[in-house]
């Protein structure tokens, strides 16, 4: 039996490759009398299957992954005033002391951050990309892991949770953006408290040095 579907398969692939590569409705000759016809797989144009719905490209898991670091990037380079191009107009942000709505306070929220942000590192690892749970077209979420720590050699780890994105896909310029960020921090372990204050406290590099050249 396996020899004989083996030589129809095989008199059907030359039969079609004999036609000038044209594509063509199988005659049925590869597959039992009992299967349905079908677009021939040796054709130049074999028939593709309709993509599933909620199913995110390669393209899609790149631009979500890279703008989840660009945000990071803006705010390490002190680029506050740039991060509202990375929010839908209604976005949320879930943050340890409550909620900012909308891009406009997004935008005050963090220049009035900026300050405290400054000279530390915030870092994004271990993005994993989904489709939204409903399989709604243009519609992603995001998990990471988030470490933020003082910018010094070593590192002064200061906090680290995890982030919890939605995302949309503007169907003006294709772009994705953050819908809603939830921020969630890791409970401190014991006597991390004081070591993460005083870190917190200690000057940015460099700025020892300016004062005394001052």
């Amino acid at each position: 039996m396996l020899l004989q579907q083996t030589a129809r398969v095989l008199r059907h692939r030359s039969g079609s490759l004999g036609a000038g590569l044209a594509p063509r409705v199988c005659s049925g000759a590869c597959r039992p009398p009992s299967a349905a016809p079908h677009v021939c797989r040796y054709s130049t144009q074999p028939a593709r299957p309709a993509p599933y719905p909620g199913v995110l490209s390669v393209e899609d898991r790149l631009d979500i992954m890279e703008l989840c670091n660009r945000f990071d990037a803006a705010i390490n380079n002190g680029q506050q005033q740039a991060l509202g191009q990375f929010f839908a107009d209604d976005a949320e942000v879930h943050h340890p002391k409550g909620v900012v709505a909308g891009v406009d306070a997004l935008l005050s929220y963090f220049r009035a951050c900026e300050p405290l942000a400054r000279g530390n590192r915030h870092l994004t690892c271990n993005i994993v990309v989904e489709p939204a749970p409903d399989g709604a077209a243009g519609r992603a979420r995001a998990s990471a892991y988030r470490l933020l720590h003082r910018a010094a050699n070593p590192p002064a780890l200061l906090a680290s949770g995890t982030i919890e994105d939605e995302l949309v896909k503007s169907a003006k310029d294709g772009r994705w953006r953050f819908a809603r960020r939830r921020f969630v921090m890791d409970p401190p372990a014991a006597g991390a408290a004081a070591a993460g204050a005083a870190a917190a406290a200690a000057p940015a590099p460099g700025a020892q040095q300016r004062a005394e050249q001052h």
